[in-house]
């Protein structure tokens, strides 16, 4: 079985800019968990959903 310690969530929330499939897979628990993501204004002036910012907060990894 896999397990992740607490040094390796650390590690994870230590990351400025994640590989795509990191955040793919925060993007996916957020979702299974209901967490809504932040929404980060682009220059264009739309907004895109942020779900790292949320996943490394205390909802999913800030509580090991």
């Amino acid at each position: 079985m896999l397990e992740i310690d607490k040094q390796e969530l650390a590690e994870i929330k230590s990351l400025a800019n994640p590989p795509k499939m990191v955040k793919k897979v925060m993007k996916a628990l957020c979702t299974v968990l209901d967490i809504e993501p932040v929404l980060k204004k682009k220059e264009d002036g739309t907004f895109k959903p942020d779900y790292w910012i949320v996943s490394i907060g205390h909802k999913l990894l800030g509580n090991p």
